[in-house]
């Protein structure tokens, strides 16, 4: 009951922001948004359990810490009791690293073309993590209507400060 009565708080569960907002951010940024949401799920998980990690850490080496933040979102208890998960963490991250991982491999050839598609791939690969965030979108509005999304935070900004100009460039290179 203790934790049903946590999740009914007024308080988002996880990190509260759109599906609009969500791709959006994570395709303009040049994917540098994925970083801040893992950090400020993890920084939830932080402070709601009282665990010893440093969140920021865990977001820049998303690469290392993603399966372990998505099988967390995906065996909430909190969120369970609310509505069961319809996604599979570890498949999810697993698409992901494999995605950033042929990224990588594929920029490091020299062809043109196989460039762009790396750009491609690394810009669209934080859409894996759409069904979590429309997942707990959904538990999130199922307990509070009410709640609104938060507003535009300074972790937001310089991710499109920093990622835009990088997105400006490879639209670019493809002309």
């Amino acid at each position: 009951m203790e934790i049903l009565n946590r999740v009914k708080s007024s308080e988002p569960q996880f990190f509260y922001v759109s599906e609009t907002r969500f791709m959006a951010m994570s395709i303009l940024s040049f994917g540098i948004f994925n970083s801040y949401w893992m950090y400020k799920n993890w920084q939830f998980l932080k402070n709601r359990d009282n665990l010893d990690i440093m969140p920021f850490w865990r977001g820049i080496f998303g690469i290392f810490f993603i399966h372990s933040l998505l099988n967390k979102i995906e065996a909430d208890k909190g969120l369970s009791e609310v509505e069961r998960s319809n996604f599979s963490g570890s498949t999810l991250a697993t698409i992901w690293v494999v995605l950033l991982i042929s990224s990588n491999l594929l920029s490091r050839l020299d062809d043109t073309n196989t460039s762009g598609i790396a750009s491609l791939i690394s810009i669209f690969a934080g859409l894996c993590f759409l069904p979590v965030q429309v997942y707990i979108n959904r538990v999130n509005n199922l307990v509070n209507s009410q709640m609104g999304e938060s507003p535009w935070s300074f972790g937001q900004i310089l991710c499109l400060l920093i990622g835009m100009p990088l997105v400006i460039l490879e639209a670019m290179s493809f002309l």
